[in-house]
């Protein structure tokens, strides 16, 4: 046995000062990336906690994500020693021990993240992301060389990873509610556009949406394929027949959407026999007002929004079993008005 250090021992060993101060310059020269990431993201309205000093890892979240002293929901972007040895950054989706009811958090993201798994692995090819496959704190795994990186391609890279902040705020708003129906573009069942044999400016294309999965796009500036509410043009869809829903219970819409200029959405559902002495009319299922709305304030990122409605209690007409015909309807003087997806269901009391 060799009771002395190897030469390439030695050779590591006299090199030290050397390696330690081209570590040191390593992690001055990280700290200046992250800290030109953190102008780059607070200006979008983000909040980041540095970590370090100098700083070696951010957490990024919005004010109002459960995220008590960095032990909840946040994205992450570290070079830890097993990512820096691979020559690698890491860029995450954290939801961890810290939050109340988080495993009710981690199913829900972890469940909406897979229906866009395959868009997600093309849209985010550079980071080769994955999904977490335990109850582990990370969601959302991926990671970009370190070689070759900058400020502009690291602010890159986590505007991919973040694209999914719009399913992180809809599994927030999600809990203790109750699917009924949810229409995902590339599955069945679709929604259908048109209304009274006119489609009125709205198309399916197959990207667009968050992480370029298949989307609606209505185009505002086009007559629409209902009649004019408050002057403007009406794009109306049927999302589907259900006899699901229940009287006196409450309801709620959520949706993604993205819109430059904003607009109006508009749900409301309709029992499918007319109410007895009036042809015209058909029973709606909300009570007062009948057609609930919420106002899209403009923005350049995609958003969650939700409406919520109790329905009504009536003898004349039971919707869990004569059936009820939901719509969503838009208005809105945008080109490119995008809507991601669309789900209603039960909110649980």
């Amino acid at each position: 046995m060799k009771n002395s250090f190897s030469e390439s021992v030695e050779l590591w060993l006299k090199e030290q000062p050397f390696l330690n101060s081209i570590q040191n310059q390593f992690q001055n020269e990280w700290s200046n990336i992250l800290n030109g990431l953190q102008e780059h993201l607070n200006s979008r309205g983000w909040i980041v906690k540095k970590y370090g000093n100098p700083t070696d890892m951010i957490q990024i979240f919005r004010s109002h994500w459960p995220n008590p002293e960095g032990l909840g929901i946040h994205f992450e972007v570290s070079a830890s020693d097993s990512f820096r040895k691979k020559g690698k950054v890491a860029l995450d989706l954290h939801a961890e021990q810290g939050l109340p009811k988080d495993s009710v958090f981690r199913k829900k993201i972890v469940d909406l993240l897979k229906t866009y798994e395959e868009d997600l692995v093309k849209f985010c090819a550079i980071l080769s992301p994955s999904l977490a496959t335990s109850q582990t704190d990370v969601v959302l795994c991926g990671s970009a060389d370190l070689i070759g990186l900058n400020r502009e391609v690291l602010i890159q890279a986590t505007e991919k990873v973040i694209e999914a902040n719009m399913l992180v705020e809809e599994s927030i708003y999600l809990e203790k509610k109750t699917k009924l129906w949810r229409t995902d573009y590339w599955q069945e069942p679709t929604i259908n556009l048109s209304f009274k044999g006119s489609v009125g400016g709205q198309k399916i294309f197959q990207n667009g949406g968050i992480f370029d999965s298949p989307v609606v796009c209505i185009d505002g500036t086009k007559a629409g394929n209902h009649h004019q509410v408050l002057n403007k043009p009406t794009h109306i869809m049927k999302l589907v027949l259900t006899k699901k829903i229940k009287r006196d219970e409450q309801i709620y819409l959520s949706c993604g959407v993205k819109s430059k200029y904003g607009g109006r959405i508009w749900f409301f559902g309709e029992g499918i026999t007319k109410d007895s002495g009036d042809k015209h009319k058909y029973p709606a299922l909300f009570e007062e007002p009948h057609y609930r709305f919420i106002d899209i304030k403009g923005q350049e990122s995609w958003q969650h929004v939700s409406i919520e409605a109790k329905t009504r209690n009536i003898d004349e007409y039971n919707f869990a079993e004569a059936g009820v015909m939901m719509y969503f309807r838009v208005q809105t003087n945008d080109k490119e008005f995008l809507v991601n997806h669309i789900e209603f269901g039960r909110i649980e009391r």
